[in-house]
């Protein structure tokens, strides 16, 4: 069980999302490039994006890259096009950086307001790109709750592995955050720090959880990852070594997938998740490219992460469709 973290305000505490911002426009066409529609973090975005399109009565074209790069280029292309006639587009999940060469020139000639979830390290605007907004929670917040999650659950003696990815700049922003944390605790021990693509667990996680066991044996006391996919992967090897469920702790960065939180309430391998509030994020995107398309500067609004533990399974959210259908006007 974890203690003592407070995440985001008390249930009840009210809103805590700006205040007020321009009355939704009409009839707006919105195109959508997710990174990958398998991944439930990206997935559930888009699901809180059909939702609040929906509300706004706003038209949404959806396009999977499939976690292929050639099908995330070509997405991109399609979303900024002239035919496609996106009054904004929103990218989801991938690297706005290292996918400009795609989408950065025609969206900056059409001045196409563009936003983003995860698709930098920060939140706010992307430097070197037509992002206005990155809208996702603090990193550094994520990481310092993920690790003292480890640090509680341990007594202050947890041996680390941390799993990331080194081809996005919030994972690696998150894992370096984490790191730092285990560091900075006297008696714990970082062990090691993977980098295990994404797209690569279902195929590597077996074998790798396999390798960490054997090398780091009663050492390894928690293992850290910078999103809940890796576990998905995981939990079958750590069934078939013998380890039992209380033994050995699953902690992630987010973003708070169902089997996540399906494993968390059964005490099944993990016992934290700091997850985003996808929903609220993604009534968020569409209400920063609303206030763009008003000609008006994006909220600030930064919202908190959820902590995720077998005592508070599924933490309340502010009211926070209510709280943008006011501003819409809708």
């Amino acid at each position: 069980m974890v203690t003592g973290i407070v995440a985001r305000p008390a249930a009840g505490a009210g809103w805590h999302g700006p205040p007020a911002g321009p009355a939704g426009a009409e009839d707006k066409r919105i195109a959508v490039v997710a990174l990958d529609m398998r991944n439930d973090g990206v997935s559930g975005v888009v699901d809180g994006l059909t939702e609040a399109a929906g509300v706004l009565g706003w038209h949404l074209v959806v396009l999977d890259g499939a976690g292929d790069p050639t099908d995330l280029a070509a997405a991109l292309r399609t979303a900024v096009a002239e035919d496609t006639a996106a009054d904004g587009v929103v990218l989801v999940g991938l690297d706005a950086v290292r996918e400009r060469p795609y989408y950065g020139a025609a969206a900056e000639a059409r001045l196409l307001p563009l936003v983003g979830w995860h698709v930098g390290p920060q939140p706010g605007p992307v430097p070197s790109t037509p992002v206005a907004v990155n809208v996702t929670t603090d990193p550094r917040t994520v990481a310092r709750l993920a690790a003292e999650a480890a640090i509680s659950r341990s007594g202050g003696h947890a041996g680390v592995v941390i799993l990331t990815d080194y081809q996005y700049a919030i994972a690696v922003a998150k894992a370096r955050g984490i790191a730092n944390r285990i560091r900075a605790c006297a008696q714990c021990n970082l062990l090691e720090l993977v980098n295990l693509p994404l797209t690569e667990t279902g195929r590597r996680m077996p074998a790798e959880m396999a390798r960490l066991l054997k090398q780091y044996g009663d050492a390894l006391t928690d293992v850290l990852a910078i999103n809940d996919l890796y576990f998905d992967d995981a939990v079958g090897e750590l069934q078939q070594e013998g380890v039992p469920t209380d033994r050995l702790s699953l902690i992630s960065a987010g973003d708070g997938s169902p089997s996540a939180r399906d494993r968390i309430r059964r005490g099944f391998y993990q016992t934290a998740t700091i997850a985003e509030p996808l929903e609220l994020q993604a009534w968020q995107l569409l209400d920063e490219l609303n206030r763009l398309m008003a000609h008006q500067p994006t909220s600030g609004f930064v919202a908190e992460p959820e902590v995720v533990t077998r005592a508070d399974p599924e933490p309340e959210d502010p009211d926070f469709r209510a709280s943008y259908r006011r501003i819409w006007q809708r």
